[in-house]
């Protein structure tokens, strides 16, 4: 009787633990299925987009583009001087929270959109087209013709020029300073070159072979090889004829020369009797325009004074040199001055 009351207690322990077990089970179950319905989201309600409502123009005259037909929208409610912040704000936070990106630019379209439909009216009705009753260009260019510029050097031969200058004679420093001069003309530009008083002696029996002698030993474009021959040709003898050198160098410049620039390198005045203010105001009546400079080497103040004359009288100017170096400094802003007309 013993044994069969703990079986029995035994047995309805052990059921009584198996059901609660099933019902702790069942409850577990039914707290989970109360919380997913407590945590599923309510019913979305859904998205009404508003009425766009956008202006007519008349005869656009072509199909609109899809930015065109934005511009054409009525102006949103807030737009130009409707602005105001307390209203926006308010605007804002009226607008649904499950709105998607697109459906909150719509929203923002209908408080914000400008007026534009007057310009975009304007811009369609305007017309390009321009109607002109002259004759259009023919796209040629006409270059415009530089100047041409020659550069007359007439070079004293007399007697003195065999006087020494530092190591060098006048004529030698003179020849040097010539060609230094003459390598740095534009290359578009000519070049003649004269002697005058080459012939003969110092003497008065030679003086009137001297006095008459006067030659063209270069001239045109500049080549440094043929020059440089011709100025060794170049030898100190007799007297001074400026005033015969500035008559002939007529003969020396090109009948379409536009301007004429002539220097006379001498290192005394006129000894022949000719006329060399005369000849140089003659050169300057001619139709080419036309500037005579006077460069004194070594000239005594008598001799400054009277080449002062002939250079004033040409348009030119008188310039003293007492050296190879001054000849060659003077000869240098020469080029110097040439250079910016040229350009």
């Amino acid at each position: 009787m013993f044994c069969a009351s703990v079986l029995l207690v035994g047995c309805n322990s052990g059921d009584k633990e198996e059901i609660k077990s099933v019902k702790t089970e069942k409850q577990i179950e039914n707290v989970k299925e109360v919380a997913e319905v407590e945590t599923a989201p309510g019913p979305v309600d859904e998205y009404i987009a508003k009425e766009v409502n956008y202006f007519d123009i008349k005869d656009p005259g072509r199909d609109l583009t899809e930015l065109e037909k934005e511009l054409l929208r009525h102006p949103g409610i807030f737009n130009g001087d409707q602005y105001d912040d307390n209203k926006v704000n308010e605007a804002l936070d009226q607008f649904p929270d499950n709105l998607t990106p697109e459906q909150y630019v719509e929203e923002l379209k209908f408080l914000f959109t400008e007026d534009y439909h007057e310009e975009l009216e304007t811009l369609l009705h305007f017309d390009s087209n321009v109607e002109v009753n002259i004759d259009r260009p023919d796209e040629s260019i006409a270059t415009p013709a530089l100047k041409k510029a020659h550069f007359a050097i007439l070079i004293d031969a007399s007697g003195s020029m065999k006087a020494m200058s530092g190591k060098k004679t006048r004529m030698e420093a003179a020849r040097e300073a010539v060609l230094e001069f003459a390598e740095q003309i534009p290359e578009e530009a000519t070049i003649s070159m004269r002697v005058y008083g080459h012939k003969g002696t110092g003497s008065d029996a030679d003086k009137k072979l001297s006095c008459s002698s006067t030659e063209n030993i270069y001239n045109g474009a500049f080549d440094k090889s043929k020059f440089q021959k011709s100025l060794q040709t170049v030898q100190p003898a007799g007297w001074t004829p400026i005033g015969l050198v500035l008559e002939k160098v007529k003969d020396d410049l090109p009948k379409d020369a536009d301007d004429v620039v002539v220097y006379v390198v001498s290192d005394g005045i006129e000894t022949c009797g000719g006329d060399p203010v005369k000849a140089a105001k003659d050169l300057t009546t001619n139709n080419i325009e036309t500037v005579v400079n006077i460069i004194g080497f070594d000239v005594d103040n008598e001799g400054q004074k009277l080449l002062k004359e002939v250079a004033s009288a040409g348009n030119g100017e008188f310039t003293y040199v007492s050296s190879e170096r001054d000849l060659k400094e003077y000869l240098k802003s020469q080029y110097e001055e040439i250079k910016l007309e040229w350009i």
